[in-house]
């Protein structure tokens, strides 16, 4: 169980949740919170939530400065059970209209508050805005675009359902998303526990429930991507493990639904995920070997199967993608 400590008082006009998890991240939480509140934002319109997950560092001493000094700022403590449970913790005491997570290594972009209250006055029932975001390695920095496709920034500033953006707008991390919180408490939208890949499965969950998504052309996340070893000193078996568990509650889903777009979606996720794991850069990996080997006939029966479930939403490319697996 969690206890909260230093809670706010309700506030006037409270638009947004800054949801932030923390575990051993004492040389970066400071960046982070320094990111939010260097703002010059009325500090009654949000809120920002920090869900200590058990961590053993000084990372909470760093978070209680700033407690000190802004009453917008409640504190969750919790015993370790990972990103998931920490987020789901953080959004269940969230009072926001919206809800933004933010890992606790990462930043927001200057004036991103600002501009965020701006857009959520002007639009009251969106379930979900996406924007574009920074990757940080070291001291460079790349803004990247939402749409993998030039011929699809088109749809920027375009609101439509989880339907029509299941492709054109990849998963990727749910922190460059804002999520209503109406949205997830009526469609019982919650983070699984105790997997890895909680953003692809999540979101995906989302996009069967969304009706509105508005896409915008605003970088207002600053993603940081540490340098990790060798591919054999980062290997984790249970992430692949974890994947094939999202793709079959994916098929599980699906076969329970029995609206058509949705069913869709759900398919786009288990061909995506199943094509991953089929050409996984890990394959040279002996563990991810045997992995494959115990699972290459399942899977490729997922990409097949899913490949005609979906197939209001195949394309050449996607043809190609399953010929060149399959064959």
């Amino acid at each position: 169980m969690y206890k909260i400590r230093n809670v706010s008082k309700k506030k006037k006009s409270m638009k947004l949740s800054i949801v932030i998890p923390v575990y051993n991240v004492e040389d970066y939480i400071r960046g982070t919170l320094d990111s939010i509140y260097n703002q010059k934002v009325d500090e009654q319109c949000f809120e920002v939530i920090v869900v200590n997950d058990g961590t053993p560092d000084n990372s909470m001493k760093i978070v209680k400065e700033f407690a000190a000094t802004h009453q917008n700022l409640t504190i969750i403590n919790q015993e370790n059970q990972g990103l998931s449970a920490a987020r789901n913790a953080g959004i269940k005491v969230a009072k926001g209209v919206y809800i933004w997570v933010v890992d606790s290594d990462d930043s927001i972009t200057e004036n991103s508050i600002s501009e965020i209250l701006a857009i959520l006055e002007k639009y009251h029932d969106v379930d979900m805005f996406c924007f574009d975001h920074y990757e940080k390695r070291g001291d460079n920095l790349m803004a990247t675009s939402l749409f993998t496709k030039p011929s699809y920034q088109k749809y920027y500033g375009e609101i439509h359902d989880g339907y029509f953006y299941c492709r054109k707008l990849p998963t990727g991390v749910s922190q460059k998303f804002l999520f209503r919180r109406g949205f997830l408490q009526e469609n019982q939208l919650e983070f699984t526990p105790g997997i890895y890949h909680e953003d692809q499965d999540f979101l995906i969950r989302c996009y069967t429930k969304a009706k509105r998504i508005l896409p915008l052309k605003n970088v207002w996340y600053v993603y940081n991507i540490r340098e990790c070893g060798s591919i054999t000193s980062t290997f984790k078996i249970k992430r692949f493990h974890d994947l094939l568990w999202i793709i079959n509650n994916f098929r599980r889903l699906s076969d329970e639904t029995d609206d058509v777009n949705v069913r869709t979606i759900l398919e786009e996720g288990v061909f995506s995920l199943t094509y991953g794991l089929l050409k996984s850069k890990y394959k040279d990996v002996e563990e991810y070997r045997v992995f494959l080997s115990n699972h290459v006939k399942q899977l490729k029966h997922l990409l097949l199967s899913s490949y005609f479930k979906s197939i209001r939403k195949n394309s050449l490319g996607k043809s190609w993608r399953l010929f060149r697996t399959i064959i």
